[in-house]
């Protein structure tokens, strides 16, 4: 009996051992996503970026809804209070969003995100421009659920400071609770480190979505977990997933579309996409001077693992050959493109002297795939991980395409060099030289205002920021000062980088890397249920997890303060995550809270005392 008792109590003793070096990790985990505060925080433009802006964040585990304070100034003491206007849940990820209205065109707003539990950081962006201005963005998609190559591209946007970023669908593998907690830790070493009046702020670049065929398991993530609204009746719909914008007045407008809406079960939602798309090309569109549209599944795959064509999506050919679509951003193959100016023909593309430029095709850190398939209209294509810059001056659009394999070797911008020059780039940059193209693909428009090649006859070195030279990869720019870029984060890895001591955008640096296909790369710096409190609950067709309740209350802003039917989907899944319709999947990722439970269970089966 006392031999027995012994070695109860020695099972007992090795079980209370496991539980002491396991707790607190398990604890960690389980905590994951419960913060002290608002945190994950986003900003996203959906309808007026010149006068609006919706600020999301993930709450706090007690802290409530949650606030915003606001203004045009980074003195908080004159900050205005702007209530929550709605929450959403999906799945274990609870985030609320505030519009903010009435801001002022071309301004700086600083905020901070608080709730009951305190304040987070405080931060800044700034609203679009009413009239014409020179502008830098940023236009990438498919990061899914690999995170190195993905946090490089966050913090290639923190160093590079664009006024805004298009990101075209794919966010993670499976669109799941857990995988979107870690894309949006992630996201946050996309903001940049500033000192404003000797208070630390970060810059946050406001993000425009879209649903990528790894998001058909709910599309309304769109407005649950960014809060996107663009019809603006405070509920979560399919119509909150498709969008436009202008930028400089009628500087451009730009297109968010979903092409999900091709599968089966969405055909009442493609035709009101398409009437909706038509008839304000026919308007604001035809207004513009640039039209530029994103969206998820390309036309013309460039990959052979792909269809040869997406039939559906080829039906936006036609109005954006009728109101002269300028550039379209395509996604989905995990690889790199730039077209020709192209129209539409029997089921293809023609290349002509003016018409719509096609660029893509995703790869912001998802598995890249072989470009190989052929055609006369593609100006080059490759295979890596990359997003593109695209700026915007006068009559010219010049486009370029970071590969994330040169992020450490970039320097970062500072506050006081992009304040100064909307164009300028950071030194270091990592760009592909495309064939016949260059490193920086220049449009201009012709006297129909369809897109050719070229610049035009009025712009300058100086205004088009686009003088490269080709260097040895070793070679760094000018003299630069150590700033760090990154901001810290809950995701691994944060980077401090030293930024480009000079504001001119000419200062340059090329670099020769190897790459998977022919072209060769330069380094160059280049200049669930719903309830409202105001009216019904919404009728979602969508079959997303999640709950939200939406407050009416609008925000107490004050005006001055600014503050597939398609033949490759396969609806097959493995590891946990859906495939890309040509059968390959990217592995699903495994929760950290069940790898822990399984280390615990593993280590008390390993210390088990046989009778």
């Amino acid at each position: 009996m006392n031999f027995n008792l012994q070695k109860m109590e020695l099972r007992l003793a090795d079980f209370r051992k496991c539980l002491q070096l396991l707790l607190p990790a398990l604890f960690a985990v389980v905590s994951m996503g419960a913060h002290a505060a608002p945190a994950q925080v986003r900003v996203v433009w959906d309808k007026s970026p010149d006068t609006e802006a919706v600020v999301g964040y993930t709450q706090s585990a007690s802290g409530g809804d949650g606030y915003v304070m606001a203004g045009t100034s980074p003195d908080a003491s004159t900050w205005q209070l702007h209530s929550v206007s709605y929450t959403y849940t999906y799945g274990s990820l609870a985030s609320g969003f505030v519009r903010l209205s009435g801001l002022t065109p071309d301004t700086n707003i600083y905020f901070q995100v608080c709730d009951n539990s305190g304040c987070g950081d405080k931060f800044w962006f700034k609203t679009a421009a009413a009239t014409p201005e020179n502008v830098t963005f940023v236009a990438g998609g498919d990061s899914r659920t690999y995170r190195s190559p993905r946090q490089q591209g966050m913090r290639l946007v923190s160093k590079i400071r664009p006024e805004f970023v298009l990101f075209g669908g794919d966010f993670t593998d499976g669109n799941q609770d857990y995988e979107l907690d870690e894309w949006l830790d992630d996201w946050t070493l996309s903001y940049s480190n500033d000192t404003i009046n000797g208070e630390t702020f970060k810059r946050i670049y406001p993000l425009v979505p879209t649903v990528g065929n790894h998001e058909n398991n709910s599309h309304l993530f769109m407005c649950r977990v960014f809060g996107s609204d663009p019809d603006g009746n405070n509920q979560c719909t399919l119509r909150d997933t498709y969008s436009v914008m202008s930028i400089g007045g009628n500087q451009a407008r730009i297109y968010t579309l979903n092409s999900e809406f091709r599968n089966s079960g969405y055909g009442a939602q493609w035709d009101q996409q398409n009437t909706w798309l038509n008839s304000d090309l026919a308007v604001g569109g035809v207004g513009a001077k640039w039209r530029f549209a994103q969206y998820h599944k390309p036309m013309f795959p460039r990959t052979t693992s792909k269809p040869f064509i997406y039939e559906k999506m080829f039906e936006w050919s036609s109005p954006f050959e009728t109101y002269h679509m300028n550039v379209v951003v395509e996604s989905d193959s995990h690889l790199v493109k730039y077209t020709w100016p192209v129209v539409p023909t029997n089921n293809d593309y023609l290349k002509v002297d003016a018409g719509t430029v096609y660029i893509g095709e995703g790869s912001w850190g998802a598995p890249t795939r072989t470009a190989n398939r052929q055609s006369n209209w593609i100006a080059d294509q490759n295979s890596f991980a990359q997003f593109k810059v695209i700026q915007i001056a006068g009559d010219d659009i010049d486009i370029r395409t970071v590969r994330f394999s040169g992020e450490s070797a970039t320097s970062a911008l500072t506050k006081a060099e992009r304040d100064a020059n909307a164009l300028v780039l950071p030194a270091g940059l990592s760009l592909w030289d495309a064939k016949d193209v260059g490193s920086v693909y220049s449009i201009t428009l012709d006297s129909s205002g369809f897109s050719r090649v070229g610049k035009s006859s009025s712009s300058s070195s100086s205004s088009s920021s686009s003088s490269s030279s080709s260097s040895s990869s070793s070679s760094s720019s000018s003299s630069s000062s150590s700033s760090s870029s990154s901001s810290s984060s809950s995701s691994s890895s944060s980077s401090s980088s030293s930024s480009s001591s000079s504001s001119s955008s000419s200062s340059s640096s090329s670099s020769s890397s190897s790459s998977s296909s022919s072209s060769s790369s330069s380094s160059s710096s280049g200049s669930g249920s719903s309830t409202s409190s105001s009216s019904s609950s919404s009728s979602s067709s969508s079959s997303g997890s999640g709950s939200s309740t939406s407050s009416s209350s609008s925000s107490s802003s004050s005006s001055s303060s600014s503050s597939s039917s398609s033949s490759s989907s396969s609806s097959s899944s493995s590891s946990g995550g859906s495939t890309d319709g040509d059968g390959s999947s990217g592995g699903g990722s495994i929760p950290g809270h069940y790898l822990l439970l399984g280390m615990l269970l593993l280590m008390i089966r390993s210390r088990r005392v046989k009778k």
